[in-house]
């Protein structure tokens, strides 16, 4: 009985929380997706071009019901135009990286967001849109 009981408890907690993976949007660029947490960052991919780049969102990581607008960073695979290299959290390294701020539609899971993104240190912006995938 003891057991049951305590199959039946992890289940519920399981339950409650969405799945990293459930977490997908479509963006004129494809499919992007909430990939995995890392640190207390939540990690986020988005095809650029032929590669995926990874968003970081420090704090953003377990937070299911209390999301609005996120600053983070961003990096791409391979050479980029800036005049450094950055270096994320999951020890990714490369010179095409930048600034994104995610605003989520809504609080709580599931929502769409835009993610206004810059490159480098430039301030000339550009926006995507993440319509989530039911």
């Amino acid at each position: 009985m003891m057991i049951r009981t305590a199959a039946t408890c992890v289940a519920a907690f399981i339950s409650a929380a969405p799945a990293v993976a459930d977490e997908v949007w479509s963006t004129p660029r494809g499919d992007a997706y909430y990939s995995e947490e890392m640190e207390g960052f939540a990690m986020y991919r988005l095809p650029w071009g032929e590669i995926e780049a990874t968003l970081y969102f420090e704090g953003l990581a377990g937070n299911y019901d209390n999301r609005d607008i996120h600053e983070g960073y961003w990096i791409a695979p391979g050479a980029g135009d800036c005049p450094a290299a950055l270096v994320g959290i999951d020890d990714q390294i490369s010179t095409d990286w930048g600034r994104v701020t995610l605003v989520f539609d809504r609080p709580s899971f599931p929502t769409g967001w835009s993610a206004i993104f810059t490159t480098c240190f430039n301030d000339d912006p550009f926006t995507i849109r993440g319509d989530l995938m039911q």
